[in-house]
């Protein structure tokens, strides 16, 4: 239903002359294909968008001309696009709430107005709200930017895009190319109490760069920066820089800049490190490097190119698609829908004003609450796991602000809005149906309750079959998939240089040998010399005899030969140690799966069903059945793949070269298939799911919540 044209409060603003105040700043910006225009309080530097009909209103209004006047004028102009009296007295409302408005305002309008002055003391409270990331302004950097943007403004040009692009691509490519060590790096220093104290040093310094990059473009395109600060984040400082500016930029390219240019110049850094930290040797400077890595790399990605955090990934998702206040009109989207089709509030208000909004606000609205929950809370577990009192108090507060307070309020609104005079009753019903049916989701449907963990497929050392020599492979003695018996030969490696070299050592001992016979009768020494030489002839000889009966690879054990790629065998170069398939025991194939002490007991006595997925084939549910469980606690992982070198979930102790000894207790179970596992999965993870049968979901999240804290605060 449309909102209605005219409105019976438009006798108090008809008779009023208004006008902007001169010092208002206003640029114009295509968005979705219409015209807005942005208004800016140059004292407070808060920015107002309004629509071309709302602007034209303003022109009109020179001081001289009533409202009502202004008003008329604007209709014959607009037509049916004419904003509405109530639109009008909404407008007028907050611009005077915002100081941007010259003239009398008579009492029944600055009540109006004084939702700008609610919506002041709701930013203070929201300061106050987020003890996660309260800002503490400390100067204004805009005469520094002045003077120093002469130097950095080629940055800020296709060409320097172009070498910014050259040295991401370079820092890309040297990653991979030192992927390994680079993650043993990781794994192995990360922790360490030397890199988190470079870490903490480099930290500010990075950051700074990050917010002069902002800095220095707003003031590329002209904005102004007046706001330097610091923002505890986690009570940890974080410099920022007021980039609001850029908001008025009429470009929707130099906008997005403006909001990417802290990641880019991080990004860059980084790069620069990662070259350094490839070809420096070990040092302060080399830990320094990849301490740069680490916080200009990884934090970078994770947190401030996250859109779902209001930090640069955010700005940039918004100008990209062209919803200003993405964040806040997502969540009065949500709530107008609740209101409008939930209370059934027909005059209610869709904050949408062009087509597509509407998926963009439902989807960031619910990611965003999620992901900003979750983190608030992983936080506070983390600082009640330091500092007991203020994590709890944080904990405490979180759940204040995410849902004990939109409870109350919910409740204030439907017990004295004036919005639900005529509908309170049916408001009534609804909040309690509602409710009604999340306590009945949450306490009495049963929803399936698993333990899912990851294991191995396991094999006995003696199945995999290896290379014991270097060589080319000539044959395949057997075919894969055919049974072989212990010592049959499964395939022939070919070596021409050790087969030539044998020969010389047999040619040379034989020589040696002769030498010896005419030595003997007249020169003892010589013959002494000669014997010697035959005994390390020999023992040469029994080794490269040794090396090539290896070019005969035979099966140490009963069972189904599988071949790596047996098509493609033959004439392929091994080395000794590389693994050219396996011998499989006959029998169902065995799985060894990890479960930590939490979920130990679950498994143990709940079990009613044990499923395993190979990550070969994830689509395919193998059924299976518990076999046996190592008695007690392990120590040690038993295989690197359930590692982080292996992509697994089990944390190893960095200091540990063979990257298997665990930080924390695990308990082993071996499960078994009566399916036969894909050849291709021997050795790797799997992934196994221990069912426990259906049960609520307020039942599974208690002992979730219990177990969290036993595991981290030991209550």
């Amino acid at each position: 239903m449309s909102q209605p044209f005219f409105s019976d409060k438009w006798y108090r603003v008809a008779p009023l002359k208004l006008r902007l105040r001169p010092s208002t700043r206003i640029e114009s910006q295509r968005i979705r294909g219409e015209t807005w225009y942005i208004l800016q309080d140059p004292q407070r530097r808060q920015l107002h968008r309004i629509s071309s009909g709302a602007n034209l209103l303003l022109c009109m209004l020179d001081g001289q001309r009533t409202v009502e006047q202004a008003w008329q004028l604007i209709g014959k102009r607009l037509g049916s696009n004419q904003p509405s009296q109530d639109e009008t007295i909404r407008l007028l409302a907050h611009l005077h709430g915002a100081d941007l408005l010259i003239g009398e305002i008579p009492p029944d309008v600055e009540e109006l107005s004084r939702r700008g002055d609610r919506a002041r003391r709701q930013r203070l409270l929201g300061q106050l709200q987020s003890p996660l990331s309260i800002k503490i302004p400390l100067f204004n950097p805009n005469n520094f930017l002045a003077h120093t943007i002469k130097f950095i403004a080629p940055v800020y040009s296709r060409g320097g895009f172009a070498v910014w692009l050259a040295l991401v691509l370079m820092g890309f490519i040297i990653a991979i190319l030192h992927s390994g060590e680079l993650g043993a790096d990781i794994m192995d220093r990360a922790l360490a109490p030397s890199s988190l104290v470079t870490a903490l040093l480099v930290f500010p310094l990075i950051k700074a760069l990050h917010e002069l990059g902002h800095g220095w473009a707003v003031k590329r395109w002209g904005g102004e920066v007046h706001e330097f600060g610091v923002m505890l984040l986690v009570l940890f400082p974080v410099p920022y820089v007021d980039a609001s500016d850029s908001s008025l930029f009429r470009e929707k390219r130099r906008r997005v800049i403006v909001g990417a240019a802290g990641v880019m110049a991080e990004l860059a850094a980084t790069a620069i490190a990662l070259a350094f930290w490839a070809t420096a040797e070990e040092g302060p400077a080399r830990a320094i490097a990849f301490s740069v890595v680490l916080v200009g790399g990884l934090t970078t990605l994770v947190f401030n190119a996250n859109p779902l955090i209001r930090l640069d990934g955010y700005y940039v998702l918004s100008d990209l698609i062209e919803i200003p206040n993405l964040s806040q009109r997502a969540n009065q989207y949500v709530s107008y829908f609740a209101r409008r089709y939930g209370l059934g509030l027909r005059d209610a208000m869709s904050p949408v004003t062009a087509a597509g909004e509407r998926g963009w606000f439902v989807g960031y609205a619910l990611a965003s609450f999620l992901y900003r929950t979750m983190v608030t809370f992983a936080i506070a577990l983390f600082l009640a796991s330091k500092m007991f009192l203020f994590g709890v108090a944080l904990a405490i507060w979180a759940i204040v602000g995410f849902l004990v307070r939109p409870i109350f309020q919910a409740t204030i609104y439907q017990l004295w809005s004036a919005e639900l005079m005529e509908r309170r009753m049916r408001a009534g019903v609804i909040s309690v149906l509602v409710v009604a049916a999340i306590a009945a989701a949450v306490f009495l449907i049963p929803l399936p309750f698993a333990t899912t963990a990851e294991g191995v497929l396991w094999i006995p050392e003696g199945a995999v079959v290896r290379a014991e020599t270097d060589g080319d492979i000539a044959r395949l003695s057997v075919k894969s998939g055919e049974q072989v018996v212990p010592g049959q030969a499964l395939m022939e490696l070919k070596n021409p240089e050790l087969t030539a070299y044998l020969a010389v050592l047999e040619a040379e001992q034989q020589e040696t040998k002769l030498r010896l016979e005419a030595a003997e009768p007249t020169d003892r020494v010589a013959a002494d010399m000669y014997r010697e030489q035959l005994k390390h002839g020999e023992e040469a000889l029994l080794n490269e005899r040794e090396r090539a009966a290896h070019l005969q690879v035979s099966a140490a054990l009963a069972g189904e030969f599988a071949a790596f790629n047996a098509r493609d065998m033959p004439g392929r170069h091994v080395k000794r140690g590389d693994v050219l398939g396996y011998v499989l025991p006959k029998g169902s194939p065995v799985i060894r799966v990890l479960v930590g002490q939490e979920e130990v007991d679950l498994v143990r006595r709940r079990t009613q069903g044990v499923s395993v997925r190979f990550l070969e084939r994830p689509m395919e549910a193998y059924p299976a059945v518990m076999k046996a469980e190592a008695p007690g606690a392990i120590a040690a992982l038993p295989s690197e793949v359930l590692g982080p070198a292996g992509g697994g979930a089990w944390v190893t102790d960095p200091t540990d070269p063979d990257h298997r000894r665990l930080l924390r207790k695990a308990f082993q179970f071996d499960v078994i298939t009566d399916k036969p596992a894909p050849a291709e999965a021997i050795g790797g993870r799997v992934l196994v799911r221990f069912d426990h049968g259906p049960q609520p979901l307020a039942v599974s999240v208690s002992r979730w919540v219990r177990q969290l804290f036993l595991r981290n605060l030991n209550v």
